[in-house]
């Protein structure tokens, strides 16, 4: 078990440059198919207000994206997410079972609060995947006080996309949390371009990742003579 912040100056972790400027942040026994697992020092945080506000269910066997996405009326797929507006302090709830996006599920503009985080968890042994090979299996693209948990988190092909991409939408108090995450070209994977639009505040706790070219990616695309490296603080 590796307990250590990403992001702090740590033996356990190395920055290894690439064409076009990149820098990868990798841990260097987990490239390629090990394991590792990544936690806080810390005792696990809660999240303020999560669950005060609106509980939505998805049921991938009798669901309906029809319905509201109540306990009794669920969702089915994870797609519904992206037609709903949420509000600080929901929680979206995923019943056992498989769970497939018909691309990526993208998760944009979930804005919770300090007080009032937005979830997205496990009720039980849920996997999350996707049907479309270029895709990623989650982008997360201007969310705030989102947090991820209990999921197990499957890219559909190792080395063509990412199991989690945090895009370059900036986004900020993000928390990936107890997940179970494979596949990915990028486990975990948070992108600038050209340097103008930065998320921060991103923690990844608690989580096996596998099957990954990298487990985390933190780094810029050039795509300008002039970029600037991707900046991470507060939490990683």
């Amino acid at each position: 078990m590796v307990e250590k912040w990403l992001g702090r100056p740590a033996d356990l972790r190395r920055a290894y440059p690439s064409k076009g400027g990149v820098m990868k942040t990798v841990l260097p026994f987990c490239v390629l198919t090990l394991s590792v697992f990544i936690s806080a020092m810390e005792p696990l945080p809660d999240y303020p207000g999560a669950g005060t506000g609106t509980h939505y269910w998805i049921d991938p066997i009798l669901g309906n994206n029809s319905n509201p996405g109540t306990e009794s009326e669920p969702w089915k797929t994870p797609d519904a997410i992206e037609t709903h507006s949420f509000s600080p302090g929901d929680v979206v709830h995923f019943l056992p079972g498989t769970h497939t996006s018909v691309n990526s599920l993208n998760l944009e503009s979930l804005t919770g609060s300090s007080s009032a985080w937005i979830g997205l968890v496990a009720d039980g042994d849920v996997t999350l995947t996707h049907d479309t090979s270029s895709a990623n299996c989650i982008n997360v693209r201007g969310c705030d006080y989102l947090y991820i948990h209990g999921l197990k988190i499957v890219a559909h092909t190792r080395g063509s996309s990412d199991a989690i991409k945090i895009e370059q939408y900036p986004s900020h108090h993000i928390a990936i949390d107890s997940c179970v995450i494979r596949n990915g070209s990028c486990g975990v994977g948070a992108h600038n371009y050209n340097g103008d639009r930065t998320s921060t505040d991103i923690r990844v706790l608690r989580c096996e990742i596998y099957q990954c070219d990298n487990a985390i990616y933190w780094g810029y695309y050039e795509t300008s003579a002039s970029s600037r490296q991707f900046v991470n603080n507060g939490w990683i």
